[in-house]
């Protein structure tokens, strides 16, 4: 039987001589160079939020404008003339999050939870329930900060950013609504076939269907 060994042995009475140097070099070479040992902490965490280390993970959906980005990662764009799901919570009704398209490149952002109903007009003034109201807000179900005409939105699982001088929207949910929701952003469950689901629970190919499946108001400009 011959064996083979992984170093050189002249003689079986004296142990090989082995060059520690050499096999270091080769594992430093296996190793990424960063310039600080914290950039390095990033590559292997991928959020500072341990509630996001495992899953089922949080997601993230963006309007800029009339172009969506859906939970899942589908991109489309559309041209809005009325108010429209973005995303709701169909197991638990914790939230809806609705744009309404008034014309004229101006939105209405409106945010439903079980109990409350938070409206944020073109010119920034903010309502609750009909009233007036001024941040910081914080209630039972919502808390709302603001910085010139951008608005952090703060509810159960949920986090909406709405910059209205820029037209961005971007909202957050956790990892507790994954399959759970429907809307323009998606059914956020990882799968992107089927991103474009209408109202009733059809995936449809084209945009307008899509869409105009969740129209919330049928009287549109």
């Amino acid at each position: 039987m011959d064996t083979y060994l992984p170093v050189a042995m002249p003689s079986l009475r004296e142990l090989p001589k082995i060059s520690v140097t050499k096999y270091v070099n080769r594992l430093h070479s296996y190793v990424p160079k960063y310039s600080n040992k914290w950039g390095s902490l990033s590559e292997y965490i991928p959020d500072s939020d341990v509630s996001n280390w495992i899953p089922p993970f949080r997601a993230v959906a963006t309007l800029n404008g009339n172009h969506v980005t859906t939970f899942d990662g589908e991109e489309y764009a559309f041209s809005g003339k009325c108010s429209y799901v973005l995303a709701r919570d169909y197991t638990d009704g914790n939230f809806s999050v609705i744009m309404n398209f008034l014309g004229k490149d101006k939105q209405q952002l409106i945010i439903m939870t079980a109990n409350e109903k938070l409206q944020i007009a073109p010119n920034g003034k903010l309502r609750v329930d009909g009233k007036i109201i001024s941040t910081p807000y914080r209630s039972g179900e919502l808390s709302v900060v603001s910085e010139e005409q951008s608005f952090n939105v703060y509810g159960r699982g949920f986090t909406v950013n709405y910059n209205i001088p820029r037209d961005q929207l971007k909202l957050v949910v956790s990892g507790w609504y994954h399959g759970k929701v429907g809307g323009l952003f998606g059914t956020n469950n990882n799968e992107v076939y089927d991103d474009m689901m209408t109202s009733s629970r059809r995936t449809v190919n084209d945009v307008d269907p899509f869409v105009n499946s969740w129209e919330v108001d049928s009287k549109c400009r």
